[in-house]
């Protein structure tokens, strides 16, 4: 791949709170929304991402809007909770609320023996303490302003895996979704069933 030739335009960078950000880049035509972690490396002050973080397509952006009330149900209630929450998001991607610490836990996560053994989380992704949570909310409201595509995207897969058992959830259909799908990218769960 030439990664000199590439082309990246920024569409939004949205403060979380510290140096968390929301942002959305169009990478030579495909529109890619991070969540990130962001470090000053230099004395002037400028930020620059870091590892810690991911990014979503735009499909497994809606999946991840569609969770944002339970998740959110969950993180405010989570000192009744009796076991962590966990939601499969897309291309590996969960969303953890931790019983035993007040973090919503946005992270990619990988099986290390095969279709046989338990997810096990990786380093990327990010911790939202309340603050941050609360401002991730807030922007997940306003990101369509700054992405209008999302407005016509789908959800490209309805068989995901929970629990390591493959389930079937509802589908976000646009108008004329054959035309207006936006993300190309299949997980390995669509190559698959």
């Amino acid at each position: 791949m030439d990664y000199q030739n590439q082309q990246y335009h920024e569409l939004c960078n949205l403060h979380l709170g510290d140096d968390y950000f929301l942002s959305a880049k169009d990478k030579d035509g495909e529109i890619q929304i991070h969540l990130r972690q962001f470090q000053r490396f230099t004395k002037e002050g400028k930020l620059y991402p870091t590892k810690k973080g991911l990014y979503f397509s735009p499909s497994d952006w809606l999946v991840f809007e569609s969770y944002v009330e339970t998740v959110d149900h969950a993180f405010q209630s989570r000192a009744s909770l009796t076991a962590d929450q966990r939601w499969y998001i897309a291309n590996d991607i969960h969303v953890t609320v931790n019983t035993s610490y007040p973090t919503v836990d946005i992270r990619r996560f990988w099986k290390p023996n095969g279709d046989d053994s338990d997810y096990v989380p990786t380093k990327n992704g990010v911790s939202l303490n309340y603050r941050r949570w609360d401002a991730l909310k807030d922007v997940v409201k306003i990101l369509r302003e700054f992405i209008p595509e999302l407005d016509n995207a789908a959800i490209i897969s309805n068989v995901v895996p929970f629990n390591n058992a493959m389930q079937e959830v509802p589908l976000v259909h646009s108008e004329d979704q054959a035309s207006h799908v936006i993300d190309t990218e299949y997980s390995r769960y669509d190559q698959m069933y």
